[in-house]
């Protein structure tokens, strides 16, 4: 009989909390215990786990996150205040693949239980389950590397928490920031037996685009060694490497009539349209090799009414027919995440990040493509008002 020990268990890899960061400081979670530096605080989260650093002999993917905005205490004057992160991979910070809003107002990544949509956004599957399936059923599994973009890493993962107000500096937060990342660990037994599942055929088919055709390639047989050669690991070698793209941008400028969420000047942007190159949610892929399938999405705006959409420069704007994109209004906003009460201050009501299906289904593929919001005819919204928020699947190709 096999042994009860042999379970596998989705596990908390991460588990922080930030009480105080002064303002415009970028701090960085300690592996264990808790750290001062630079007028922050931050600790690994009493009673959880020991440390966000692996055993020797162990690998790990990454592939859940749930988010607890701060709010500040009332003498603050920013009670709800910004706060965006990224993650350290090993002794990586993976800023342009991964940037996070996890404010009260636009938390992309809201715990399960306060979700209202009930729609979890994972950054991958189980490398254990995908890769057992195809041990069983070979040939079954399309487009493999797609799925396995968990991040996967050999040493630790920490996470980079900036707040241009800061927060926790006049006298203790009401709720203080915190961060879970969920995944797996394993050790080389457990993947000897998912050795021959992997194939890393890649065929993506998305009209208008071209069809995206590539091969990933692991260093070697699947092993402890070769872990972060899989999809969503830092060190993939071949022809293609394949990793989660996920990011945001707020209207750095007052929106007039036409706004692409983008600093690229054919894609009808404007270098100061988003705060910095993280954050520009355009892709051209005209000069390169490289795609970008949209999964999911977001819009958040104050009040008032809009059309959003994507534009592939000049006047073409998807979805059609509209020329003026897809209708959306602060009361009837399909398409928001983060909060849905932000006018109730104890609101704990959120929702994710929506399939993209229900804007278009898009593959970026020798073009180019952005997000905007067109308010022509509407009142137009002040700087930092509006946000939009973009996750999917980056293929880097040589």
């Amino acid at each position: 009989m096999a042994s009860w020990t042999a379970y596998q268990q989705t596990i908390p890899l991460l588990d922080v909390t930030c009480s105080q960061i002064s303002p415009g400081v970028t701090a960085v979670s300690p592996t264990s215990g808790a750290t001062t530096i630079s007028g922050s605080n931050i600790t690994v989260t009493p009673g959880t786990i020991q440390t966000s650093r692996l055993s020797a002999n162990y690998v790990a993917d990454a592939r859940i996150i749930e988010i607890i905005s701060p709010v500040d205490n009332a003498a603050s004057t920013n009670q709800f205040p910004d706060v965006e992160i990224t993650f350290n991979i090993d002794t990586k910070n993976i800023q342009e693949q991964i940037v996070i809003d996890g404010s009260y107002y636009a938390n992309m990544f809201p715990r399960k239980m306060v979700n209202r949509s009930g729609r979890q956004i994972v950054l991958g599957f189980s490398v254990r389950d995908v890769l057992l399936s195809a041990v069983r059923n070979p040939g079954s599994i399309l487009n493999m590397p797609t799925l396995l973009t968990g991040l996967k890493y050999t040493e630790s993962i920490t996470v980079s928490i900036k707040s241009n107000a800061g927060f926790g500096n006049d006298g203790a937060v009401v709720t203080p920031f915190r961060i879970r990342v969920l995944g797996e660990k394993y050790t080389q037994d457990d993947l000897s037996g998912l050795a021959t599942g992997y194939n890393g055929r890649l065929a993506i088919y998305q009209p208008p685009a071209q069809e995206f055709v590539a091969t990933h390639v692991l260093a070697g047989l699947l092993s402890t060694s070769t872990w972060d050669s899989l999809s969503g690991g830092q060190n993939q070698i071949g022809p293609v490497k394949v990793l989660r793209r996920i990011a945001y941008a707020y209207n750095a400028v007052a929106t007039n009539g036409f706004f692409a969420f983008t600093q690229k000047t054919n894609l009808n942007g404007n270098e100061a349209n988003v705060s910095t190159n993280i954050h520009d949610l355009g892709d051209d892929f005209t000069q390169s090799k490289n795609a970008f399938l949209w999964l999911d999405f977001g819009l958040r705006i104050p009040s008032g009414q809009a059309y959003t959409g994507f534009t592939a420069g000049g006047s073409d704007i998807i979805p059609q027919p509209s020329q003026l994109g897809y209708s959306v209004s602060a009361n009837t906003n399909d398409f928001q995440y983060g909060n849905l009460e932000p006018q109730v201050s104890s609101s704990v009501d959120y929702t994710s990040l929506h399939d993209v299906k229900n804007l278009a289904k898009v593959l970026v593929y020798g073009s180019a493509l952005a997000p905007f919001i067109n308010t022509t005819g509407f009142t137009n919204y002040a700087a930092n008002t509006v946000s939009f928020a973009k996750s999917g699947i980056l293929f880097e190709q040589k």
